[in-house]
This record gives C-alpha cells, structure tokens and sequence, in this order.
C-alpha cells in the first residue's frame, strides 16, 4: 500500500526567504528521485471549498510505502535542505495510507 504525504506550506513573506525556499525545493527534488517518491500535486493557490487550509501551498507526493518516506525523510540529502525550510517556511507534513477499499470510508 503506498503512502501520501500530504504538505501545507506557507512560506516567510520576504524575498531572501522565497529566494531560500527555492533552493530547499530543488534538493528536495532531487533527493525524492533517490527515493523512489512522485510528486503528484502542488499548487500555491488551491482552491478551497470549505474549512481553513493550514498553509498556502499544498503538495501531494507519493512513496512507495512509510519505509520509503523514512528513509527519504531521513536521507543525508533531505536532511541537508531540511533546516532551510524550516527556517523560511511554517510547514505540516501529514502521512496518509492509500487505500482505495470504498467501504471503508
């Protein structure tokens, strides 16, 4: 069963921060290539329905499993670009289990 990470992202409103996210987003890029990840969303102005997003940003990516997510999550390349998003951006990470069986909802 693969596994959804489910972020919220609301990035510091200052240039030299914008500027810093962009460099946490091309590492984090590359290291979920190493880790067999497939970004599958990601919109800075997504539509809402109803509620309260907790970021400006959503990104969906895919793993193939929560090991996979671990090891990408804990990688040496991952963990390199971590400290900037957590400098210059409020984020939440949210896992989510894929399961498709409808009569479980």
């Amino acid at each position: 069963m693969s596994l959804l990470m489910i972020a919220a992202v609301t990035i510091h409103d200052d240039d030299d921060a914008r500027k810093r996210y962009e460099d946490y987003v091309a590492g984090g890029v590359v290291s979920l290539g190493k880790h067999d990840a497939e970004v599958l969303a990601s919109d800075e102005a997504p539509a809402i329905v109803e509620g309260v997003l907790p970021g400006r940003k959503i990104v969906v990516i895919r793993f193939r499993d929560r090991a996979h997510f671990d090891e990408w999550y804990n990688s040496s390349e991952y963990q390199e670009v971590l400290p900037i998003r957590k400098t210059d951006a409020e984020t939440a990470f949210v896992l989510v289990a894929e399961e498709l069986d409808l009569t479980k909802l």
